[in-house]
């Protein structure tokens, strides 16, 4: 399950690494994900998708989904 924020909120599962990062969501599946001086992220690992956005933007996840299907019918949906 997910840490519930370190003291720079940051909020992780799985294998992470991150310094001099600042309120960012990172969850890692299979990977090390390391960060290095970002804020404000999401980032997903997946098997076979990396997802990284803004937390500003996160909204816009249903025309991310969109483009991926466009570009490769439902292989990493």
């Amino acid at each position: 399950t997910p840490s519930g924020g370190d003291a720079r909120q940051n909020v992780t599962r799985g294998a992470v690494v991150a310094l001099d990062t600042d309120g960012c969501l990172i969850y890692a599946g299979k990977r090390l994900v390391a960060t290095l001086g970002v804020s404000d992220l999401v980032i997903v690992e997946t098997d076979d998708a990396i997802l990284i956005a803004h937390k500003n933007e996160t909204d816009r996840l249903k025309e991310v989904h969109a483009q991926v299907r466009e570009l490769t019918g439902a292989q990493y949906l």
